[in-house]
């Protein structure tokens, strides 16, 4: 049997589109008040040249602490109380986290349902018909 995951139980989770043009976000935050430990996956709507010469014309990963990675995330497992997620080796070093790691969402259903979504959109980029 494998040892259980380092995990982070946050006690809010939210999503939200910010800026112009929006950027969707996927925030956890550690403590009621949002402080401790926090990531956020973001994702642009838009992508220029310049985005896509520096391979960051994908989803990136921010820590409370000011670290960033574009992309990273190798498997991402969602069941009903949170998320398992697994990322590369570079990500996990650029971020200073665990290279495998659970978010446990301590929320209420529709917020925890409402995280799910928007992380899945931000790591899996929008949907082409």
């Amino acid at each position: 049997m494998s040892a259980p995951l380092p995990e982070l139980v946050a006690h809010v989770a939210g999503v939200a589109e910010v800026g112009d043009p929006p950027v969707l976000v996927a925030s956890v935050a550690e403590e009621p008040d949002g402080s401790g430990v926090r990531l956020e996956f973001q994702r642009a709507s838009v992508f220029d040249d310049q985005d896509r010469r520096l391979g960051m014309d994908t989803y990136c990963i921010c820590t409370g602490e000011g670290a960033t990675h574009y992309g990273g995330v190798e498997r991402m497992d969602d069941d009903e109380d949170g998320v398992n997620i697994a990322l590369n080796p570079e990500a996990a070093s650029r971020l200073h986290v665990p290279d495998a790691f659970r978010i446990r969402l301590a929320v209420a259903p529709e917020a925890r349902a409402a995280f799910l979504d928007g992380l899945r959109r931000v790591i899996e980029g929008p949907r082409v018909a």
